[in-house]
């Protein structure tokens, strides 16, 4: 197709048109200064943030244009700048709103703030732009850090950049005349959009936020890579939108059964907390950049999504999507809260479509009330078919009470720990370990996941909470792997007391989490066996024998960092 480009009459140090030059893209400067400037040209693409009122001036001329047949493609434009009159009054009145907003601090007391990340989710049409012919997945539009804005309206510096850790920094409030390609959510958003097409005649207008790098750098690398073939599919859509072919997408398929084990990702926070900013899309997004196989939400309720939170629209072949709750209660006059307030808060993992509830968010008075919360949650979740996590709890209130697991956050070795007690008690319990997601940077400030095993079963909500509330995991932080079996048993699992015991561990660190220094093994409370390494990656066996505990063996798998560890819950020894 033939691309005719208004240039922006603020030139950076590098262009995006020199880039479509490389990839063998047949794009020419638009002269405005030529009668019918637009006639030889299929696509007329006006620069990210390159509208302007030289365009303006002749917007009855391109109107026509489009609806004899042309295609006038909007890279990304600076809501400072827009004018939405511009567009045809058949195409309603299209709002640009500025949403690349800090939300939380970032860890640390040097830490950058966690900006709202901001990238699409492809819907309808919108999943052949990312389909053909190129195969895209939503995580290459994810950690993306590039300069942009090097002009700026309100900036007298006139090489300045920003660099921005998103792939767009506003939306638009779609309305009704437009066809949705690419959704937008955030906290204060729910029918944002950053991919739309009006539809004007025989044309149309293509409404395309999503960034590109302004200058280039090595940051600039992931956003490139991800133009290379978003560029060559944005060029099929608009053959096919001129051919009237409207092409088939197969279906994204399901997770498969077999694997030894699979990743998981609980404590899942979406668009409902204090700080929390990602869309099930943008989680999604992350599950697959940072290899999670099973994502078990963890909102407030289903109100941010229009009632509609549909975890199976956001599942296919790389992750399964669990409905999910936080219960968030805080309390007060209790014989906890000179420790912490928010004590009691439990994950309801994989419980049914319509069971979400406001009725366990909610302040708490006195031990008694709180007892009677904690058994009618308990017994909400039961009756719901899902599996109950005491997250992040600061005391032991827990023994108390028939919690199928239990969450530390951040994870530390278990020794002398109220877990551990609770094992050595005769008790039975799985360990996990949680995000708790504040947004995209909080999953790399904070590695979490459970390796949990579904001996065989397909990957469901059902194998899910079966295998939570046998204990068949293991809790890890800066892993890219796990498994650890005793005489062939996994985690959570029965074995006979021997005098000689076998144990494989296999385990990978994640990049940049550093190397496995120790693997330690317990008989209860007392290590039987440590082996001290410099790894990053391990595969070894163990015999221990001179068994003379009474509960469980289990292993610890530590790295440098105190936090980075994996922890299975124990091999128990069988009753009687």
């Amino acid at each position: 197709m033939r691309i005719g480009y208004f240039e922006h009459w603020s030139r950076p140090t590098w262009s995006f048109m020199d880039f479509l030059r490389e990839q063998g893209y047949d794009v020419e400067k638009i002269d405005y200064s030529r009668k019918n400037y637009l006639e030889q040209y299929d696509v007329a693409l006006i620069e990210q943030n390159g509208f302007n009122d030289y365009i303006e001036n002749d917007e009855l001329y391109i109107r026509d244009w489009v609806g004899r047949g042309g295609i006038c493609l909007f890279m990304h434009q600076d809501y400072q700048r827009w004018a939405p009159c511009f567009l045809p009054h058949e195409l309603g009145y299209t709002q640009l709103i500025h949403r690349y907003v800090p939300t939380i601090n970032g860890e640390g007391p040097d830490a950058e703030p966690y900006m709202c990340y901001m990238m699409p989710w492809p819907e309808g049409d919108g999943k052949q732009l990312f389909n053909i012919p190129e195969k895209i997945t939503v995580d290459e539009m994810l950690d993306w850090k590039i300069q942009v804005h090097t002009f700026n309206i309100l900036r007298k510096q006139k090489d300045s950049a920003e660099t921005v850790r998103s792939a767009a920094l506003s939306c638009f409030l779609a309305n009704p005349a437009w066809d949705v390609l690419g959704t937008y959510m955030d906290p204060a958003v729910r029918d944002g959009a950053l991919i739309l097409q009006g539809k004007y005649g025989k044309g149309m207008y293509f409404l395309n936020q999503i960034l590109v790098p302004e200058i280039l750098d090595k940051g600039a690398e992931r956003c490139l890579a991800f133009w290379k073939k978003y560029m060559r599919n944005l060029i099929a859509c608009f053959e096919n939108f001129k051919a009237g072919i409207r092409p088939a997408i197969a279906s994204a398929g399901s997770l498969a059964a077999g694997r030894r084990n699979y990743k998981l990702a609980i404590h899942m926070h979406s668009l409902d907390w204090y700080g929390c900013d990602s869309a099930p899309g943008t989680i999604h997004a992350m599950m697959r950049y940072k290899n999670y196989d099973i994502c078990a939400l963890s909102v407030k309720d289903a109100a941010p999504y229009n009632g509609k939170l549909d975890p199976a629209k956001y599942s296919d072949d790389k992750v399964l999507f669990l409905d999910g709750q936080e219960y968030h209660p805080f309390n007060w006059n209790d014989r906890y809260d000179r420790i912490s307030h928010n004590n009691y808060h439990i994950l309801a993992v994989g419980t049914d479509h319509d069971a979400y509830t406001q009725e366990f968010t909610r302040s708490l008075f006195s031990d008694e009330e709180i007892d009677g919360y904690l058994h009618r949650a308990l017994t909400y979740i039961r009756e719901h078919n899902g599996a109950s996590v005491a997250t992040h709890p600061w005391c032991p209130y827990w023994y108390d009470y028939p919690f199928d697991a239990v969450d530390m956050e951040p994870l530390r070795t278990l020794e002398g720990s109220d877990v551990e007690r609770y094992w050595l008690s005769g008790r039975r319990i799985g360990m996990m370990v949680s995000v708790d997601l504040f947004g995209f940077r909080r999953i790399i400030d904070n590695p979490a996941a459970n390796f949990i095993y579904l001996n065989g079963e397909t990957p469901s909500r059902d194998s899910v909470v079966k295998a939570v509330r046998a204990g068949h995991v293991i809790a890890a932080c800066g892993f890219d792997a796990a498994d650890v079996t005793c005489d062939g048993q996994i985690p959570g699992g029965e074995v006979r007391k021997s005098a000689s015991m076998k144990l494989h561990v296999t385990a990978a660190m994640a990049e940049n989490y550093g190397n496995i220094k120790e693997i330690r093994i317990y008989a209860d409370d007392r290590i039987i066996h440590r082996e001290l390494l410099d790894l990053n990656k391990v595969d070894m066996d163990f015999t221990v024998s001179g068994m003379d505990a009474r509960y469980f063996i289990r292993v610890e798998i530590a790295a440098e960092n105190e936090h980075r560890l994996a922890v299975p819950t124990p091999f128990y020894f069988q009753r009687g």
